[in-house]
């Protein structure tokens, strides 16, 4: 019996959990350098970009149902749900977005996404040049450039999302919009439909299938992308999508149907996602065959610069329903009906919201495949006995079937000086991922690699012990592996198993370096170039594909050791770069003590952390370090004297340089303590310091730089708030709502004030550490208030 497919079509709601968790973290706060590099073109849509599409499309559905916030400062009254006034802007906040978080070129975004596009641009025409949030675009090349007039993506104002209310309702009421919009939705639940009563259709002749979910990713590396635009990538694997499905049918034999659709993967590369419906009997472990088909593919399409086969089920597992995905019976409906929503209605449903596109050939999105069997219904295969013993695993399914020991990343058999010096990085790494927008895991792989290192370095035992004789070749298991392993060992696995998750890891870890101005300890900014290399070829040269005899541990054990080697070597080699490094680190320790003993002392009296930044730049460009120095200082003097400052208990901070690669620029970035007296003016006490900075600078400025000719110099600057500390757990203080950026530090509660007191300090005590070397003479890099008085 058909089942009925009532309302089993994935609601947006989690379509878009599904899509953003699929996409990866790059930038969340853009680097201004990025900004500005008209060169840099990327290569992704970001997560950023999803939440933005989420966002149109939300605000459209609000329109239809009346739900917008109330506006009273136009005389606007869009009935819904929203009390406070304030909370207009901030809604439409999610619409802004930088320009350069979304390539369009092989992407086609929703219909909605496409009129927001035209409003920024058609509707900005008609207005004049000084209005608000209106920009010039500079658009043309070779000699023949013409500005364009249109909206800021990045700003709203009133004016600006009363306009967009005006031109969306108005395009409700458009025959041609009504059109589109009805007959893409309508296609879209045609496709789901007819996928559902063919899933319907094939469950009642064969009762139990299992169904599974493959990812085929053709990865470039950054250099690649750089070099080749990802069109070329469009063309060839549509040359060889025909060959690539039949490697992948003839792998996987007892398939019924198949659903395959080529996507971008919305980072460097392409995929080719597939929803197999196998028969039940003939379903082996799914990362058995996952393995099995990498190897094969990267053997028989050896021109792409890397495959990568992801098991899709455990996406869905994790992301979706656990029982979505695998062994599905007739007798098991909401098995059925868990499948058909998070699975069949996504697969077809995400490409209103984000489809693969070439500008100049049109192709097969989606296809289709029906085994000429699939109406044979399963015969029941009896179990074959055999003594054959399975065939050996590669190194790719013996490190994925590797589990991690516990402590191995404990530092505690390093000498002292070297294990606090990791445990400071461990919460700076964390903390820098987190503030560019990536992933707190990859900051712990950053200390663990230093761990790794450290451990290498000053440990002379193995990696791996000879488990069997030399002259006795046999092949390894994981818990052969597991068992030859010393720490060294366990640590090396442990980093293999997570870089062969993420093979980008690399380039992303090269990418701060370069662009983001980053230093661990053993690879500094433009320095260490061939050490990053040497380290990582002793990840990246490893065969995935082949079995691991006990060979093996020999080689591995060969090339840790020449690695060691080449750090001494190369630590002898650059005895001044580490004494330098040695220095900076022990000024961090003196400060840190400092730092600790003062806000032991601060933190006595119930208060409240702000952290902000201050940036001031004249008419005739940036200004000096020391001269945003001078003025800051002299700001502070005369700003105690009055509210808020007046309430300020004791503060710490570093100068930040940014655009250091185009031209210098100074930040302050300082974390301010006020007392209890401030509670009235909590929400305003950002924006009173940043209209009081612009006062300041607007009337004393030039008298304090004390600069001759200095009438026409106008001065300008900015006092915003910054969330504390993004990669901890309560110190993350930002409120989307509210947009409340403060937290209350309660003089009884010992469990936040250590967060601020194990986090918060030696982010800023040994933050100098880690980045390059300023671009002017700063005298002092850290500062903090002065010692207060019992």
């Amino acid at each position: 019996m058909l089942m009925d497919n009532y309302k089993l079509i994935i609601k947006d709601k989690d379509l878009f959990d599904l899509f953003f968790n699929q996409v990866p973290y790059i930038w969340q706060a853009v680097d201004r350098s990025v900004k500005q590099d008209q060169v840099y073109q990327p290569a992704c849509l970001y997560k950023e970009s999803v939440q933005v599409i989420r966002a149109v499309d939300k605000f459209v559905d609000d329109l239809k149902s009346g739900s917008l916030p109330r506006a009273t400062q136009l005389g606007i009254s869009v009935t819904g749900h929203a009390e406070f006034d304030p909370l207009f802007l901030v809604y439409f906040k999610t619409l802004q977005f930088e320009r350069k978080m979304f390539d369009m070129t092989y992407l086609e975004l929703g219909l909605n996404w496409i009129y927001f596009q035209k409003f920024l641009e058609e509707d900005a025409v008609k207005l004049p040049s000084n209005t608000a949030c209106i920009e010039q675009v500079l658009l043309g090349s070779d000699g023949l450039q013409e500005r364009k007039q249109q909206w800021s993506p990045s700003k709203f104002t009133y004016l600006k999302a009363w306009k967009l209310i005006n031109f969306f309702s108005d395009l409700q009421k458009n025959p041609s919009y009504i059109e589109e919009t009805n007959r893409q939705a309508q296609q879209v639940e045609d496709d789901i439909n007819r996928a559902f009563a063919d899933f319907d259709t094939l469950l009642s002749i064969q009762q139990e299938v299992y169904t599974l979910v493959i990812d085929v990713r053709f990865v470039r590396t950054v250099g690649q992308a750089e070099n080749e635009s990802l069109g070329q990538l469009i063309k060839q694997v549509l040359k060889d999508r025909a060959d690539l499905q039949n490697v992948i049918f003839q792998l996987i034999p007892d398939w019924l149907h198949l659903h395959t659709k080529l996507e971008h993967d919305y980072q460097n590369g392409l995929k080719l996602s597939c929803i197999f419906i196998l028969r039940s009997y003939s379903i082996d472990q799914e990362d058995v065959i996952v393995a099995r088909l990498q190897a094969l593919l990267r053997n028989s399409f050896s021109h792409y610069d890397a495959i990568d086969v992801v098991n899709g089920n455990e996406f869905v597992r994790t992301h979706g329903r656990k029982h979505a995905v695998g062994r599905i019976g007739i007798n098991t409906p909401v098995r059925v009906e868990q499948f058909k929503y998070w699975v069949l209605s996504y697969f077809f449903k995400r490409d209103s919201f984000a489809k693969l596109i070439h500008p100049e050939i049109s192709f097969k999105v989606n296809e289709v495949y029906v085994h000429q069997n699939w109406q044979q219904p399963e015969i029941k295969k009896q179990a074959v006995s055999s003594k054959i013993s399975p065939p050996p695993k590669n190194l790719a399914q013996v490190v994925q079937e590797y589990k991690v020991p516990k402590g191995i990343w404990d530092v505690k058999h390093l000498a002292k000086r070297v294990a606090d010096r990791l445990l400071v990085s461990q919460i700076y790494y964390k903390e820098f991922c987190a503030e560019q927008g990536m992933s707190k895991q990859h900051g712990e792989w950053l200390f663990q690699i230093e761990v790794f290192i450290e451990t290498l370095l000053h440990n002379q035992q193995p990696a791996f012990n000879e488990v069997r004789s030399a002259h006795q070749t046999y092949f390894l298991n994981a818990r052969d592996m597991q068992a030859s392993a010393t720490q060294l060992g366990q640590q090396y696995l442990s980093l293999v198993k997570q870089i062969v998750g993420d093979f980008n890891f690399f380039g992303q870890i090269d990418h701060l370096i370069q662009n983001y101005g980053l230093r661990t300890w053993w690879f500094g900014h433009e320095d260490n170039l061939s050490l990053r290399m040497v380290f990582q070829q002793i990840f990246t040269d490893l065969i995935f594909d082949q079995p691991v005899d006990s060979a093996v541990l020999g080689q591995l054990n060969t090339k840790l050791q020449a690695v060691r080697n080449y750090f001494l070597a190369k630590q002898q080699s650059e005895v001044n770069k580490r004494e330098l490094l040695e220095k900076h680190y022990a000024q961090g320790v003196r400060r840190h003590t400092d730092t600790r003993e003062y806000l032991n002392s601060v933190l006595e009296q119930n208060c409240w952390a702000y952290r902000i930044t201050v940036n001031a730049s004249s008419s005739k460009g940036y200004l000096k370090q020391s001269e945003l120095s001078k003025l800051f200082t002299e700001f502070m003097r005369l700003a105690k004297r009055a509210k808020p400052c007046y309430w300020l208990h004791g503060y710490v901070g570093i100068w930040q340089e940014t655009n250091w690669q185009i031209a210098s620029e100074f930040t302050l970035d300082v974390v301010l303590f006020f007392n209890d007296r401030c509670q009235a003016q909590l929400q305003t006490l950002v924006y009173d310091l940043d209209q009081r900075w612009n006062k300041f600078l607007d009337i004393k400025a030039a008298q304090t730089l004390k600069l001759q000719d200095a009438e026409d110099i106008k001065y300008h600057g900015a006092i915003k708030p910054k969330i504390l500390m993004r990669s901890v757990d309560g110190l993350n203080t930002e409120d989307k709502t509210q947009s409340t950026y403060y937290v209350c530090l309660e003089a009884h509660d010992r469990k936040m004030k250590k967060r601020v007191i194990e986090h918060v300090i030696p982010y800023f005590a040994y933050w100098n550490v880690f980045h390059a070397p300023f671009s002017q003479i700063v005298p002092k890099a850290f500062i903090k208030g002065v010692i207060l008085k019992k």
